[in-house]
């Protein structure tokens, strides 16, 4: 199927504020690492698949470093590097700073259209089969995500009745209408988003996608755990959640 290409952006914080509940790899140097090696890498994919990357940071961090990796590449695409303010409690947690950074970040970018398809990625993964999930997602929608429903198993199997936020994908009217300005209800945000967006496609909307058609393949480290998502128990869940999605769609394993 043809499409235009998508944007990319990639959030970060080099330097987590002291507090920070949640974050177990808080060395700025290894995350500037992650965040590098993942640039890279995004700034490796077809410009048909993403013809444009907006990179947002929190902490105040100089992002030269990523300018010259773009410079090094010599990538045919367009980057926009913007630095938000890191000015809000830390006791809210990471993922109200990176909602509010999303804010900001999405209101000044020169990048982002109403017809732009983005995907928001957490800046320190690797996607590595991103060009899949882009070519495989559907043609039209406000919010493309994975959200999790798995009867009796409770959150045994990594989070139910959630949605995943490392990855997930919209246009502007969609972050609009479902996550600017709704993102001060508590610590773990995965909760009441997977909530207003279950709520959604149950009232029988089609502009919100629950499921990515293909798993999506991690690469990098858990902030919360330190946990390296390439690991042996990471791999079993990706392996059985790829047969159950093709298998038998309907279990939101």
């Amino acid at each position: 199927m043809n499409r235009d290409p998508h944007i990319v952006v990639l959030t970060a914080t080099v330097t987590p504020a002291a507090g920070m509940p949640g974050t177990v790899r808080s060395d700025p140097a290894v995350r500037l690492k992650d965040y590098c090696d993942a640039f890279d890498f995004y700034t490796s994919l077809p410009h048909h698949i993403v013809d444009k990357i907006l990179l947002l940071e929190n902490s105040e961090t100089n992002l030269d470093v990523f300018r010259r990796i773009a410079e090094k590449n010599k990538i045919d695409k367009q980057i926009e590097y913007i630095n938000i303010s890191s000015a809000y409690d830390a006791a809210k947690g990471k993922g109200y700073g990176e909602f509010l950074m999303l804010d900001a970040g999405l209101a000044k970018s020169s990048l982002c259209t109403p017809l732009s398809k983005i995907w928001k990625i957490t800046g320190r993964l690797q996607i590595i089969n991103l060009e899949n999930l882009i070519k495989t997602s559907p043609s039209d929608y406000e919010v493309y995500c994975d959200l999790r429903d798995v009867p009796f198993i409770g959150d045994k199997f990594g989070g139910n009745k959630w949605m995943e936020l490392r990855l997930f994908s919209f246009n502007l009217q969609g972050y609009d209408k479902y996550f600017r300005n709704r993102y001060d209800s508590g610590y773990v945000l995965e909760k009441p988003f997977f909530n207003t967006l279950q709520g959604e496609v149950r009232a029988g909307n089609t502009a919100v996608a629950p499921r990515f058609v293909v798993q999506p393949i991690l690469s990098g480290f858990s902030g919360h755990s330190n946990r390296d998502y390439s690991g042996s128990k990471d791999k079993k869940k990706y392996f059985l959640r790829k047969i159950c999605r093709r298998l038998v769609p309907h279990l939101w394993l």
